[in-house]
């Protein structure tokens, strides 16, 4: 107990400083736990990017394993982190044959959002971490978005003058994310799929006769 006139201190857990009140975030005791999970289960690493050699892609990754379904521990921890990323499908370690899934954040808004919140309550080693990789991501060129092969991206007429508004022969229904975003198969000509579908089939067919 501090004496009269004397101002007590409390040093921080590990030694790591306390979270400014300003912090979006920092009087949460969810986003608390959730950095103190990920410190001890949790990763920041890079990927090479699947399509453009020599550049990468910022990944946030943490894995818990558990029977019956996905661990409570991933479930809270992607609440805390206001919902981003994805939780995987059951795998099972080599070893004993638990079952085990992964929480992940690929895109790279999700990914800076997540350390922005989790900064204040990982350790100095998982800070640097995500720092480092961060420094990567900003220091290479920006990929410039959509595919050019499909023209300007919501434009209506594709780089062959196919017009993509009336290409449909059937009203479209989307499937899966598609529902989220009704007029995402405008991003590409179903005209020209339609005539790269036929002259591949028509490639078979000719191969087959000979």
């Amino acid at each position: 107990m501090a004496m009269s006139g004397q101002t007590s201190r409390v040093r921080p857990a590990l030694c790591i400083p306390l979270a400014a009140v300003v912090w979006p975030g920092s009087m949460s005791e969810e986003l608390a736990w959730a950095g103190g999970f990920f410190d001890g289960e949790g990763s920041t690493y890079l990927e090479k990017h699947r399509t453009h050699r020599g550049h990468f892609a910022a990944r946030l990754h943490v894995t818990q394993s558990g029977w019956g379904g996905v661990a409570p521990e991933l479930l809270r921890f992607k609440s805390a982190v206001g919902d981003i990323g994805t939780i995987s499908g059951a795998s099972k370690d080599k070893r004993n044959q638990k079952p085990y899934r992964r929480w992940r954040a690929y895109a790279e808004d999700e990914v800076q959002l997540g350390i922005h919140l989790l900064s204040p309550f990982i350790g100095q080693v998982k800070r640097d971490q995500a720092i480092a990789v961060m420094r990567v991501i900003h220091a290479q060129a920006r990929l410039p978005r959509g595919n050019p092969a499909f023209g300007v991206p919501g434009a209506r007429y594709c780089i062959r003058g196919h017009d993509k508004w009336n290409a449909r022969v059937r009203p479209f229904k989307g499937r899966g994310k598609n529902d989220q975003d009704p007029l995402n198969h405008l991003r590409q000509c179903m005209t020209c799929v339609r005539e790269d579908a036929l002259a591949k089939r028509n490639k078979t067919d000719l191969k087959g006769r000979r």
